[in-house]
C-alpha cells in the first residue's frame, strides 16, 4: 500500500479515524465533514477507524449467517456476515463500478477498497462512512435516523416518515409558518442517550439538502408523518411509540446483537421522549397542528 494520511472527525461527540491515499484531496472527497473535523488529541477514544487501501481485502469464509441486500439512497449494497465480521459490496449506480469492504463484528476497524478512478467514488467513500458509523453507534446508546429535523426554542423535533411521506415538505412548512425554526439536518441525524436525556445531533449525511451543522439539541419529540385527508395528531406512548419509531433505525435485521442494543436504547428514548403520529396534509395547518402538540407552552 502507498502512502496514506489519516483524518480525524467527530460526529455526535463520536471520534473516528479515516486514513486515505495520500495524493488524495479530503475536503473534495467529503466536503460535508468539514465542519465535524477534529482538532483533539490523537490518543482519544475512538469510535471506529477506517481505512481506504489498495490491498486485497481477507476472504470471506463460508459461514454466513447474515446476507442483506440494503436498499436507500446510500447505493447498491450488498452485506454478508459470519459470526465474526461483514463484507460489504457497493455501487453507487446501478451496475455502476463495484467497492468493497470489510469490517469486524462490531465495525471497530473497516477496510474498503475503492476504485478511485469512478466519477462516484466520493459518495461511495461517504455512504461506507455512515454505514460503519451507523452500526458502530448502536453499541454507544445512540441511533442514526433516516428524519428531517428542525429547532426551535432550543429543542430539536424529528420528523420521520416512509419515503415520500414529505418529512422534508414538513420540516420546510415549520421553517415557514413557525417562528424561530431552523433546519438541523435533513436525513440522518444521531439521537443519543446522555445522562438520562435525549440528545439530536447534526451530522455530514444530510440525503439531497446541504445541511451539515455539527450542533446538538435537547429533543422535543419525535414525529412519524402519515399522508391523509385531514390533518390529525395522536399521541403515542409505551409499545406505539416504540412501534412508530423503529422503522426509520439503521440496523442489521439479521443481526441479534445489533437488534438488541437498538431495542434497548429504542425503549429508553420512547420513555423518556414525545412521540407522536401526524396523520397530515403538505400544508400550513399541519405544521400548526404538529407545533401546538409537541412544544410545552406553544401559544
Amino acid at each position: 500500500m502507498g502512502k496514506t494520511k489519516t483524518y480525524n472527525y467527530c460526529v455526535a461527540d463520536f471520534l473516528f479515524k479515516v486514513c486515505i491515499p495520500s495524493q488524495l484531496d479530503i475536503d473534495k472527497l467529503l466536503p460535508s465533514f468539514t465542519s465535524f473535523k477534529y482538532e483533539g488529541n490523537n490518543e482519544d477514544e475512538t469510535l471506529f477507524e477506517f481505512t481506504a487501501s489498495t490491498a486485497d481485502l481477507p476472504t470471506m469464509k463460508e459461514d454466513i449467517v447474515v446476507d442483506e441486500v440494503i436498499d436507500n439512497d446510500l447505493g447498491y449494497i450488498k452485506l454478508k456476515g459470519t459470526t465474526n465480521d461483514y463484507w460489504v459490496e457497493i455501487s453507487f449506480i446501478e451496475k455502476g463500478i463495484v467497492h468493497y469492504m470489510h469490517t469486524d463484528k462490531q465495525f471497530k476497524q473497516a477496510t474498503a477498497s475503492i476504485n478511485w478512478n469512478d466519477p462516484y467514488a466520493d459518495e461511495v467513500l461517504s455512504s461506507l462512512l455512515r454505514l460503519v458509523y451507523s452500526f458502530a453507534v448502536l453499541y454507544k446508546n445512540a441511533i442514526s435516523i433516516h428524519a428531517s429535523v428542525v429547532t426551535c426554542r432550543n429543542k430539536a423535533y424529528l420528523f420521520m416518515g416512509k419515503s415520500g411521506t414529505g418529512k422534508s415538505t414538513h420540516s420546510g412548512l415549520w421553517l415557514q409558518h413557525i417562528p424561530h425554526t431552523s433546519l438541523l439536518n435533513d436525513d440522518n441525524p444521531t439521537v443519543r442517550l446522555i445522562n438520562g436525556e435525549t440528545i439530536i445531533y447534526g451530522t455530514p449525511w444530510s440525503g439531497k439538502t446541504p445541511c451539515y451543522k455539527n450542533e446538538f439539541y435537547e429533543a422535543g419529540a419525535f414525529v412519524r408523518l402519515k399522508q391523509a385527508k385531514e390533518n390529525i395528531f395522536i399521541t403515542q406512548e409505551g409499545i406505539d411509540a416504540f412501534i412508530a419509531l423503529l422503522p426509520g433505525c439503521s440496523a442489521i435485521l439479521q443481526d441479534k446483537e445489533l437488534q438488541n442494543e437498538l431495542c434497548e436504547t429504542l425503549i429508553s428514548i420512547t420513555d423518556k421522549t414525545k412521540v407522536g403520529i401526524l396523520n397530515c396534509l403538505p400544508n400550513e395547518g399541519a405544521a400548526i397542528l404538529c407545533f401546538k402538540n409537541v412544544i410545552d407552552n406553544a401559544q
